[in-house]
């Protein structure tokens, strides 16, 4: 089961996670989405929680990659051990596909691998429980 819920550490965010396997923390490399992802990984580390990163609205320079390029992000992860496991490009595409209802990789078919991947690296963490 997969559990969307709004950035930061509200209550429903907290609820959330209690009852989850592993979290995917999908943030924006910008002060703001490094500030809410720093508060979310405290939670995350208290909870006792394997995490993952998934970086949104990338320049198009790291398209489906997961190496560091020393955005903000990146060096935050590398500095508390999460894995940065996608970079999505900042696309008008994207957007307007989304407000459609069409999945992303219908527009960028080259990132369902990776997203099949996160999926087996999920699956992975839930089996050395």
């Amino acid at each position: 089961m997969i559990v969307d819920a709004s950035p930061g550490t509200s209550c429903p965010v907290v609820e959330s996670l209690k009852g989850s396997d592993c979290v995917v923390l999908v943030t924006e490399p910008t002060p703001f989405g490094l500030n809410d992802l720093k508060l979310t990984v405290e939670l995350v580390e208290d909870l006792g929680k394997k995490a993952f990163i998934i970086v949104n609205k990338v320049d198009a320079d790291t398209i489906g990659t997961a190496e560091r390029t020393g955005t903000i992000i990146d060096d935050f992860a590398h500095e508390v051990g999460i894995p940065v496991v996608l970079k999505i490009p900042y696309s008008l595409d994207i957007q307007k596909a989304y407000s459609r209802g069409v999945p992303l990789v219908r527009v960028m078919p080259e990132l369902e691998t990776p997203f099949k991947d996160i999926l087996q690296r999920i699956m992975d963490s839930r089996a050395k429980k």
